[in-house]
């Protein structure tokens, strides 16, 4: 039999591994809801090139502060989505014309020209950046990204199966131990075990 001391540290490694499992689900909900919907709405806006970049409120999330905590520099997005900015510094201001139409926009000639552009790389408004997910990027983003199996029932549905797994695992998994090492302690005849 066991003591409680071993059902107490069982206990607790079946609860962290339950917890674990529900905790991933909820990160996986929130990268392909959250996340995913603003990567979705980027590629079916067609923001695939620094001149079709749009801006957070084109696609709806200006107010949205988990996007745009996830587009800061070094964010985790930042990997995958490019600003027409971040284009214009590589370019060190080789171009000739901003804007929409142009080959690449140019954020040092449009601020020169009155123009409003955020620093992409300094700034927390993030009003002024566009965003853009590069060609070679977009199979990665539909595969990652949608939004398959990302739904509150998901959430649900993975709840009652860990709480069941718990209940299960704290009722049953004593006894089977006990069962496992009743068969391996009853069955060795040892040296120091009478015969």
């Amino acid at each position: 039999m066991l003591d409680e001391s071993a059902l107490s540290a069982i206990n607790t490694i079946v609860f962290g591994f339950c917890m674990g499992i529900f905790f991933a689900t909820l990160i996986a909900v929130y990268l392909k809801r959250v996340q995913g919907s603003f990567m979705r709405a980027l590629l079916e806006k067609n923001a695939v090139t620094p001149e079709s970049a749009i801006t957070l409120e084109q696609v709806g999330r200006k107010a949205d502060a988990f996007i745009k905590l996830a587009l800061r520099q070094g964010g985790t997005l930042r990997k995958i989505v490019k600003t027409a900015d971040d284009e214009s510094n590589e370019n060190n201001g080789s171009s000739e014309r901003y804007g929409p139409d142009a080959e690449v926009f140019d954020a040092a000639r449009a601020r020169a020209d009155g123009m409003a552009v955020a620093d992409s790389k300094n700034s927390k408004d993030m009003s002024g950046l566009r965003f853009y997910i590069p060609e070679e990027m977009r199979y990665r983003v539909e595969l990652q990204y949608n939004d398959r199996g990302a739904s509150l029932m998901t959430i649900v549905i993975t709840f009652i199966a860990v709480l069941v797994l718990l209940v299960a695992a704290s009722q049953f998994l004593p006894a089977l131990i006990d069962f496992v090492s009743s068969l391996f302690s009853s069955g060795s005849s040892g040296p120091n075990t009478p015969a």
